[in-house]
C-alpha cells in the first residue's frame, strides 16, 4: 500500500526565474544633451518588468499612478522585445535563483514609491534605487543583468 501523504521530493537545484526589465527613455533629454556633455548618460522615464512564471507564459508588471497593472502573455517575449528596441527602449535580462528570494529576507528598500522601487521590490533586490536609471545601474553592476 502506497502512502499518499508522502513528502514531496526536493529538487537538486531550486528553480530560477527569468526577468526582462524594460526602460523607456525620456523624450526631454534627447540629442542636445549628448552634444553638450559627451559623457552624458540618458535618463529613463519609466520602467516595468516581465517575469517568466511557467514555460511560455510571461507575467508583465507595470506600476502606474493608478495602481499596478498585471498582464499575462502566452508565448515568448521576442516580438515584444523587437518592438521595444525599435522604439529606443533598453531591455535588461536577469535570471534570479529562488535561493535569492529565500536568503535575502532583510532587504533595504527605497523610501519613495516609484516605478523603479516597485520593480526592485518585485525582483526581490536589496536596493535603494528610486529612479529607473538607478535601477538600471544596480541591475547591471551588482546583479549582473545583461542588455538584450
Amino acid at each position: 500500500m502506497v502512502d499518499t501523504l508522502e513528502a514531496p521530493r526536493r529538487p537538486g537545484r531550486l528553480p530560477s526565474r527569468r526577468w526582462w526589465v524594460f526602460f523607456r527613455p525620456s523624450d526631454q533629454h534627447r540629442r542636445w544633451w549628448y552634444r553638450l556633455i559627451p559623457s552624458y548618460r540618458g535618463v529613463f522615464e519609466h520602467c516595468f518588468a516581465g517575469c517568466e512564471i511557467t514555460d511560455n507564459c510571461i507575467l508583465f508588471m507595470d506600476p502606474k499612478n493608478t495602481g499596478m497593472v498585471r498582464e499575462s502573455m502566452i508565448g515568448r517575449p521576442a516580438k515584444y522585445i523587437r518592438v521595444a528596441k525599435r522604439a529606443g527602449w533598453k531591455i535588461l535580462f536577469i535570471e534570479l535563483d529562488e535561493s535569492h528570494y529565500l536568503t535575502n529576507q532583510f532587504k533595504s528598500r527605497g523610501l519613495v514609491l516609484t516605478c523603479a522601487s516597485i520593480i526592485a521590490y518585485e525582483l526581490g533586490l536589496s536596493s535603494w534605487a528610486v529612479t529607473p536609471r538607478g535601477l538600471y545601474d544596480v541591475l547591471t553592476k551588482r546583479y549582473g543583468a545583461r542588455e538584450v
